[in-house]
């Protein structure tokens, strides 16, 4: 819709200088034209008369409003970190299927792109509010930084972690898969409960065996997964511009329990943007950078107000530890789960989750980043009701990361 206002509003706009959002005078009024994927529309969100602010236009209200102070009583233009391309590629790949992915830049934090769908058209809302509020799928909700899910194995990257560093397992350890594990008398199945006999860690990271990983869960103990989920900042809302939701971790619940939160089942609950803050860990060296999307502000003469300085947020584990995992994450889409999301000459380090849903289909996750070696961007995908992740999530984020890295240095 094209608001309102009596005074311009600053721009929004993509990283390369693309128009998110304008203000257009016609009749002696300014109204907001909007020119956003249906999948960002959550993200930007709107500057509404009645409706009010939301997403970017209220996060970054105190450089768009109009300025009173200023001799033209025009709001400051707003730069972000989105960047178009890769925008457009995550909505392609989500091709209409509820679900949300999120890309960023693991050295900076800032963020490529965040798409949710279903999304909507800002251009049409005031036409489409009455339907929106009442469409069951949800489409006013931002499922990237807002949508809680079950992890599935895309957790056992966190696990693997946490047990890494414990000392209860090493790279070099060796398993023997039977099939399934009893734990407490509830037995708990590897994929199509077939054995996969005699493995290393780094081929129980490439199959997701089960065995392995309620293991090395139970080794670690219900407190040693939650530290590390917490390290990893899964347990609280990241310092983002917009609201982003904590993730939800089970209170203790014995050796069963201990063993399903260790492959990211039960009652734990994540965000598609906190599993990707998990990739981008790993790809750097352990440090997460606090994630963020407004880079900078300008006046009408494109002189800079403000500019963001990339800064750590947090360590979630040993550079030596992350750059082991790494390393397990590259086999994984070599060799195992994750082969459908190889890309022809770069090497791509991912982990793939089919999560348990109770009203459907699993919900299919990935999460990874490339290039492997040196990486630029990292990746976070679910697909709801989906699937398997290696068959579902793997090719969609495959198509983003090369998007990314056609574009980002």
């Amino acid at each position: 819709a094209r608001q309102l206002l009596t005074a311009p509003r600053g721009g929004i706009y993509a990283q390369g200088g693309e128009v998110l959002v304008v203000s257009e005078r016609r009749a002696g009024y300014f109204y907001r034209r909007y020119r956003v994927p249906v999948s960002l529309a959550q993200t930007v969100g709107f500057a509404h008369p009645t409706l009010g602010l939301s997403g970017l236009e209220e996060a970054a209200d105190r450089w768009l409003r109009p300025s009173p102070f200023s001799l033209s009583n025009r709001g400051y233009n707003v730069h972000t970190t989105l960047h178009l391309a890769v925008q457009e590629a995550a909505e392609k790949a989500l091709a209409g299927r509820k679900g949300a992915v999120v890309a960023l830049d693991p050295r900076t934090g800032a963020i490529l792109a965040l798409a949710s769908a279903p999304g909507y058209e800002l251009e049409r809302l005031s036409e489409d509010w009455p339907r929106l509020r009442r469409d069951k799928g949800s489409p006013l909700f931002n499922r990237a930084l807002g949508g809680l899910y079950p992890p599935g194995s895309v957790f056992k990257v966190v696990t693997l972690a946490a047990a890494l560093e414990a000392g209860k397992a090493t790279p070099g350890s060796v398993y023997f898969c039977p099939g399934q594990r009893v734990v407490e008398g509830r037995t708990i199945a590897c994929a199509e409960g077939r054995s996969h006999g005699p493995l290393t860690l780094t081929q129980a990271v490439s199959v997701s065996c089960n065995y392995v990983f309620t293991g090395l869960g139970l080794a670690v103990g219900w407190e040693g997964l939650r530290g590390k989920a917490a390290d990893f900042g899964l347990t609280e809302a990241p310092p983002l511009e917009l609201a982003a939701q904590a993730g939800r971790f089970p209170p203790p619940r014995g050796g069963p329990g201990t063993a399903q939160l260790a492959i990211g089942q039960g009652e734990l609950l994540v965000t598609p943007l906190g599993m990707a803050l998990v990739a981008a860990a790993i790809a750097n060296e352990g440090k997460i950078m606090a994630p963020y999307l407004i880079q900078r502000s300008e006046d009408e003469r494109g002189r800079v107000v403000w500019t963001r300085r990339p800064r750590l947020w947090r360590r979630a584990l040993s550079p030596e530890v992350a750059r082991e995992i790494g390393r397990m994450m590259e086999a994984v889409v070599e060799h195992g789960t994750g082969r459908p999301g190889r890309l022809r000459g770069v090497e791509v380090a991912g982990k793939t989750g089919t999560a348990e849903n109770l009203s459907g289909k699993p919900h299919a996750w990935f999460i990874g980043f490339a290039p492997a070696s040196a990486p630029r961007v990292a990746v976070g995908v679910v697909v709801e009701g989906g699937g398997g992740g290696g068959a579902v999530a793997a090719p969609l984020a495959a198509s983003v990361l090369a998007a990314a890295l056609e574009h980002i240095k």
